[in-house]
Order: structure tokens, then C-alpha cells, then sequence
């Protein structure tokens, strides 16, 4: 049972250090700001680069739990107009409590494994099942990631598809560009960029946590 536990413990402090990522890359602005200089993002959407950035300080407050719309006032090509219609401020609905689960998570299992580790870290039975369960945990969450990694890497549409089927219970993430500004903002390849940078640092950071289990097990 101990075994089986701290396995768990290790497979969630993986899963949050790639979860972390999300949060570092995908709810701060500096990455839409990156892609939306790449791909002349304000004139495709016929709106000047503040208000742009506006809409999406806007929209990434709301992600955060900060407020309580994603709503706001732009021009767009020289009309004031509402950023997003009731489709898009429906799916972000379902998009914040995925967020705020992840946060939850996060939260649960760090904190779980923080205090294991600190009440138990001068134990030689807790050393022990700590360094030699760490190379079982990553065996399985690195089959399961790697999986992922190639389905992205040979399919991306797919595997983004796949994703929204499984995460989403209703068809609201179906957006149209004819009328929907928010897949317009954040087209399938800054998804695409976004996804693979995440996986990139979730390596990184996890990395780090074997290089601790390695120096403290």
C-alpha cells in the first residue's frame, strides 16, 4: 500500500508540474503577445494591436478568476463593437471550470506530497520506496505522455479534436472564423505552439523534480 501511494504521489507531482506549465505559458500574456506579433494577428482581426491586447488582458482576467466576464468594447475596422458573442462566452464558461479543476489539482497534490515527503523525509523506509517507486511513476506517465506527444506530432487536428471531445461535454468549442473572433485570435497553431512549448517545460520542470528525487531519495 505505501508503495502504491507513493507512486500516486509521484505520478501528481508530475502531472502538476506539466499542469504548472499551462499555467506559466498558456495564462499570461507574454506568449499571446509573441504570437500575435509572428502573425499580424490585430490586422488579420481588423483591430489595432492595444485593443487586441486589451480583449486579451481581458479574456486571460476572467481565466484567472479575476473577473467576471471575458467581455469588453474594441474597434474593429473602425466600428465599436463587443469582443466576443454569447457562443464564445459560453465555451469560456466551460473553459474556466476546467481551469479552476486544474488549480484544485494542483493545489491537492502538492500540497499531499509536500507534507509526505517533509514528515517522512528522515524515514529510511520513505527513502527508499521514494527514489526506487520514482523510476515506476515515470514509466507510466511517460508512456502515457510520450503517446500524446506523438498523436500531437503526427496529427495535431486530431489529437486537438480528441481533446475537446473528451474535456468537453457540449459542441460550444466548434467555433466559426466567419463569426467568431476568438478562433481567430487563437488559431489551431497558436495552439499548436502553445501545446509543444507546454510539453517542452513540463519536461524541463520535471526534470528538475527527478533530479530532486535522485539527490534526496
Amino acid at each position: 500500500m505505501k508503495k502504491i501511494l507513493i507512486i500516486l504521489i509521484h505520478v501528481s507531482v508530475m502531472i502538476s508540474l506539466f499542469l504548472l506549465s499551462i499555467r506559466l505559458l498558456g495564462l499570461e500574456p507574454y506568449f499571446f503577445q509573441w504570437f500575435y506579433t509572428q502573425n499580424n494577428t490585430a490586422a488579420l482581426l481588423g483591430m489595432s494591436y492595444p485593443d487586441l491586447m486589451r480583449a486579451t488582458n481581458q479574456l486571460l482576467a476572467y481565466m484567472l478568476d479575476k473577473s467576471d466576464t471575458i467581455q469588453s468594447v474594441v474597434m474593429v475596422n473602425n466600428t465599436s463593437t463587443l469582443m466576443f458573442n454569447q457562443r464564445e462566452i459560453d465555451h469560456m464558461v466551460d473553459v474556466l471550470a476546467l481551469i479552476r479543476a486544474m488549480r484544485v489539482f494542483m493545489f491537492f497534490s502538492l500540497s499531499i506530497a509536500s507534507i509526505a515527503w517533509f514528515t517522512n523525509r528522515k524515514k529510511s523506509w520513505f527513502k527508499d520506496l521514494f527514489k526506487k517507486t520514482y523510476s515506476i511513476a515515470l514509466g507510466l506517465l511517460g508512456g502515457f505522455i510520450g503517446g500524446l506527444s506523438v498523436f500531437a506530432i503526427l496529427d495535431f487536428p486530431a489529437f486537438w479534436h480528441l481533446f475537446h471531445q473528451v474535456l468537453f461535454t457540449n459542441d460550444l468549442w466548434l467555433l466559426d472564423p466567419r463569426t467568431d473572433r476568438l478562433v481567430n485570435m487563437v488559431p489551431l497553431n497558436f495552439f499548436m505552439t502553445l501545446v509543444f512549448s507546454i510539453l517542452f517545460m513540463g519536461t524541463l520542470l520535471n526534470v528538475g523534480y527527478a533530479w530532486f528525487v535522485k539527490k534526496t531519495g
